[in-house]
């Protein structure tokens, strides 16, 4: 009878942790971070973070909490692994709903890649959704040292315009940094599709980061790292190397910029083959394409 109460024990100390969603539970290192290596583990991440409660932050860095802060959702996570999702649909982290609350889930956490690849994403149309991308809406939050490689995001408006991108459809006081996609970005309707970032609102940034990706937007704007980039955003020491097509707008870097300024150390064309030899390198070498 002691023996099998041991074995007992034993079974249930070394078992993994199932959520709720039926996903396996990551484990967190000691500044809490969610470390994740496979496919079930980003699934249970993303699920976490959509089905959370959102806190309220000192996001006007006045040092207190008040009601002109705003609430997100912070999680942390790390990726261990590279990650293969497989093609299955995909469900963006988080949602943009044109400041609609209590609709929106804004991601305010950091995402490190720590220099490791997704591959296999597939998001497609969603009823009632305006952004897409791994990540619906990163608002205070940081996603960096991540690639895409392959996959597609596809979109279409809904109730307005739709924000896609394969990091992200809106970027809001948030921060891209070290990242690039390969990935196929492309709306079905008027909207703002960017290779890395749909939108960018207020002080957002993507910093030394490319996208290798193919842009499609039949009817609306587009551009290689972002599709809209507000006048207090900012995009700097990034390139794009993919096609982009679009019937009204197409920018190498962002299709619509109100301030032509916040674009720093970002070549307008990089269709000479001494881009695909010289701007790589100065990335870090996970993140170079192979020069064919």
């Amino acid at each position: 009878m002691m023996n099998k109460l041991y074995f007992y024990c034993l079974a249930l100390f070394v078992a993994p942790t199932f959520s709720a969603f039926g996903q396996t539970q990551p484990s967190q290192d000691e500044n809490g971070y969610y470390l994740i290596e496979s496919a079930e583990h980003l699934k249970w991440f993303r699920d976490q973070v959509n089905a959370s409660e959102h806190e309220q932050v000192d996001t006007n860095g006045d040092g207190q909490i008040n009601m002109d802060d705003d609430t997100v959702v912070r999680l942390n996570a790390k990726l261990t692994a590279d990650i293969d999702l497989g093609g299955e649909s995909w469900t963006p982290i988080g949602e943009y709903n044109n400041g609609e609350e209590p609709d929106e889930v804004r991601f305010g956490g950091y995402f490190d890649g720590q220099g490791h690849v997704i591959k296999g994403l597939n998001v497609q149309p969603i009823d009632g959704r305006q952004s897409y991308g791994l990540f619906g809406y990163v608002a205070w939050g940081v996603v960096k040292n991540l690639g895409i490689v392959g996959g597609t995001v596809t979109s279409k408006a809904d109730d307005g315009q739709e924000y896609t991108g394969a990091i992200s459809g809106m970027l809001s006081y948030g921060r891209i940094e070290n990242c690039f996609s390969t990935a196929t970005v492309s709306g079905t309707a008027e909207g703002s599709i960017g290779g890395l970032t749909g939108g960018m609102r207020k002080i957002s940034s993507v910093s030394n980061s490319y996208n290798a990706g193919t842009v499609i937007d039949p009817a609306g704007m587009a551009g290689g790292i972002t599709g809209y980039i507000g006048s207090d955003a900012s995009v700097y020491n990034c390139y794009n190397m993919g096609k982009v097509t679009v019937a009204r707008f197409r920018v190498m870097i962002a299709a619509k910029a109100p301030s032509a300024q916040v674009r720093k150390n970002c070549p307008p064309s990089l269709t000479a083959i001494i881009w695909k030899v010289l701007a790589p390198a100065r990335l870090p070498r996970h993140f170079r394409l192979p020069i064919s």
